[in-house]
């Protein structure tokens, strides 16, 4: 990553860069969830060691070597039943999370960490959603 923009992930970008920065929009991420998981960016065992839940980060969400799987029904237990996207979140409520279930893509940004909550209630209705859509 270093190499790529110039500063270590979750680091703050240098004030005077030698390139420009790249810029990514959700079009871009979107984009870049589809290939995660269509098999255009990564083989099936790659993509399945970075989909293998092995740590807790807090209650409802799981990490593993790359991606993290929102586990709803440890949030509240009326959620269980919801599907349990994998995807990652960014510190500025940056959502991009895949529904296997729905085979749907979400992809929010709120621009904030202090909307990290409003973010979180966002993907639950989004996810309540998809499912009225499926009955």
């Amino acid at each position: 990553m270093r190499k790529q923009t110039g500063y270590a992930i979750d680091g703050v970008p240098p004030i005077a860069r030698t390139r420009p920065n790249t810029v990514l929009m959700d079009d871009d991420l979107m984009r870049f969830d589809i290939g995660l998981h269509d098999g255009t960016l990564l083989s099936s065992s790659s993509s399945a060691g970075l989909q293998a839940m092995r740590h807790r980060f807090l209650r409802g969400i799981y990490y593993g070597s790359g991606m993290m799987e929102i586990r709803f029904e440890e949030f509240f237990f009326l959620l269980r039943g919801l599907p349990r996207p994998t995807g990652h979140i960014g510190v500025l409520a940056t959502h991009v999370f895949y529904d296997a279930v729905h085979d749907a893509h979400i992809v929010m940004n709120f621009h904030s960490t202090r909307e990290m909550r409003r973010s979180f209630r966002t993907l639950i209705e989004i996810e309540r959603g998809l499912a009225r859509l499926a009955r």
